[in-house]
């Protein structure tokens, strides 16, 4: 039978391009695990369908061992580079998503937009986004960090399909910015820049966030290195389970973040109220002056001070509103 003969490793047999697609590691017969390992595969990344360092070579950019290896495995020049023999010309595969999660194709091109790829734009997008609008009401230059952040996320984004490895590397600049804007955002948060005056409990928990950013960053900064140096990274259990620590890090930070936002509006709020109030009271003082004196001379002096006060409160209301709406995006 043909598997007693695969079982006694007869390297004589030949098959066709992709014959063993379809083992699992355990089965192939031992040659050809050697011969695979030759081509820079392992059992994990074989039995998870990764792309090894071979993949990106042509046959002839191949070592003569390589090459022999390949053709254990069912290959020859034309298959490997996938030329027809005839014809000459390249045959097309089919287009398989970075993510199995293609939505439309680009023009007429062999390059697909996924869901995956949408949602990574957006998001980098809405960072870029939240770092201008962060720069123009607080007027922090560290603010710039996180719109670098965003616009080379934004990068990587475009780049997924059409050049994954580009990708990680814009998607590992874009990550170190993230990192740095935690750190300094730690910061000035413990050295008091919160412009509102808050409880213990709202001040460890900003510090709790930021903390959360700056782990949740930090991971990300180290998985970007695994992603552009290590092929076989994608199909890394243990590296997987660290993203998603990773993620939770972040998505809890941001709830936080939220949280802080929804009290220092509520603050504002509170503020201007009684800022128009004071203002009411001394209008009606005003109506009571008489034999030309000005009772309310403290108040006009207080009153001048709050107009300040009052129209850097709304410029914070109305831009944290744009703000939040762009992080709920």
């Amino acid at each position: 039978a043909p598997e007693d003969n695969i079982d006694k490793g007869k390297d004589t047999e030949v098959v066709q391009a992709g014959y063993y697609d379809d083992y699992d590691w355990v089965d192939l017969p031992h040659h050809i695990q050697d011969a695979a390992a030759a081509l820079g595969y392992d059992q994990t990344l074989w039995d998870m369908g990764g792309i090894s360092w071979s993949e990106d070579d042509s046959w002839d950019e191949l070592t003569p061992e390589a090459q022999e290896a390949a053709a254990l495995l069912g290959y020859d020049k034309y298959s490997w580079d996938g030329i027809d023999p005839i014809t000459g010309a390249v045959v097309e595969d089919d287009y398989v998503s970075y993510d199995d999660d293609y939505v439309f194709q680009v023009g007429s091109s062999d390059v697909w937009v996924s869901e995956y790829q949408i949602l990574y734009f957006f998001a980098a997008l809405s960072f870029l986004i939240v770092g201008i609008l962060d720069l123009i009401r607080e007027r922090h230059v560290f603010h710039i960090l996180m719109i670098l952040a965003g616009a080379f996320g934004v990068i990587s984004a475009v780049y997924v399909e059409e050049d994954i490895s580009l990708s990680n590397i814009f998607n590992s600049v874009s990550v170190h910015f993230y990192l740095l804007e935690a750190l300094t955002l730690f910061g000035e948060h413990r050295r008091g820049a919160i412009t509102m005056e808050v409880g213990k409990l709202i001040t460890f928990t900003m510090m709790l966030g930021d903390l959360e950013f700056i782990v949740g960053a930090l991971f990300d900064v180290i998985l970007s290195y695994f992603d552009v140096f290590d092929n076989t990274a994608d199909w890394d259990v243990s590296l997987m389970i660290v993203s998603i620590v990773g993620a939770v890090l972040w998505l809890h930070c941001s709830l936080i973040y939220m949280g802080a936002f929804f009290y220092e509006y509520h603050e504002a709020k509170t503020n201007v109220a009684t800022i128009e109030g004071r203002e009411d009271d001394g209008s009606d003082l005003r109506n009571t002056e008489k034999d030309g004196h000005t009772p309310t001379t403290e108040i006009n002096s207080a009153g001048s001070r709050d107009s300040v006060k009052y129209n850097h409160i709304r410029t914070s209301i109305h831009t944290s509103e744009v703000n939040l709406a762009v992080v709920c995006l």
